[in-house]
């Protein structure tokens, strides 16, 4: 992604918190101001994407199912469920554990947030359900 086109899409986002730093030549991470219940900020990556010139990438690398698998038995099927319900209530696309979401380029700050919400409900602590009195 070359530098004209990433300043132009940091210019698409609300002005504070948000810059864009590169961690390899195809790998641009997204410093936004989404915060996991730790503190710890979202990993949004942003990048090119084989759609259609205008679009861009939206993803994680897998650090979302990570970041679960560190505190969550991610072997039981029922937060595989509720990490595939998650992402399809949110429209978001997943790839071997990577979540992934290609959108205009218009469409960035609505799809920054949509992700960003996302990844943060799937890595909120679960209560376990309480018993019912009767």
């Amino acid at each position: 992604m070359h530098e004209t086109r990433r300043r132009r899409l940091l210019r698409q986002l609300p002005h504070q918190g948000y810059d864009v730093y590169a961690r390899r030549p195809d790998r641009f991470q997204l410093i936004n101001p989404y915060c996991h219940p730790d503190g710890d900020m979202v990993e949004i990556y942003l990048g090119d994407t084989p759609l259609q010139p205008g679009h861009v990438r939206i993803r994680d690398y897998g650090l979302t199912w990570m970041r679960l698998s560190g505190y969550a038995d991610t072997d039981d099927p029922a937060q595989s469920v509720r990490f595939r319900r998650l992402l399809q209530d949110y429209g978001i696309d997943c790839y071997d554990a990577e979540m992934r979401l290609d959108v205009p380029e218009q469409e960035l700050a609505a799809a920054v947030s949509r992700f960003a919400e996302c990844a943060r409900r799937i890595c909120a602590p679960q209560t376990p359900p309480t018993p019912s009195s009767g």
